[in-house]
């Protein structure tokens, strides 16, 4: 199956709101090249130096949200909607729960989000046929 982009949606022009915590206080997808609210330098996101234990739940959901279109774009190529977005991974978070597992939770889960990304830019998996 080949997923071909229908459209290019407009994204918001900046960040707002705390994180995923609620539905009301998500945050809006930024056009590049303007700045994340990440809550650790870009370049350690980018990195394999990025603590997801040391960062909050509200502050792991901006890292998806830069792992999923900042930068690679994977919503702008396939035409997701930035609502569509938030809401997907607000609902993958609260999948978690408050009675998570001490380790099966929400920084597990953007770990391992983490991992797969950096080996997809690692390998020039991210790039492959642009």
């Amino acid at each position: 199956v080949t997923l071909t982009p229908l459209r290019r949606p407009s994204f918001a022009p900046s960040i707002s709101g705390d994180g995923l915590a609620s539905p009301g206080t998500m945050l809006a997808i930024p056009s590049p090249p303007l700045a994340w609210d990440l809550p650790v330098q870009e370049a350690v996101v980018n990195s394999w130096d990025l603590d997801v234990l040391s960062l909050s739940g509200d502050a792991l959901g901006r890292v998806v949200l830069y792992m999923l279109e900042g930068r690679h774009g994977l919503l702008r190529h396939f035409a997701v909607p930035p609502e569509v977005c938030r809401k997907f991974v607000a609902k993958i978070r609260a999948g978690y729960g408050g009675e998570a597992p001490a380790y099966h939770n929400w920084h597990h889960g953007v770990d391992v989000m983490h991992t797969v990304y950096r080996l997809l830019d690692a390998t020039g998996a991210a790039t492959a046929g642009a």
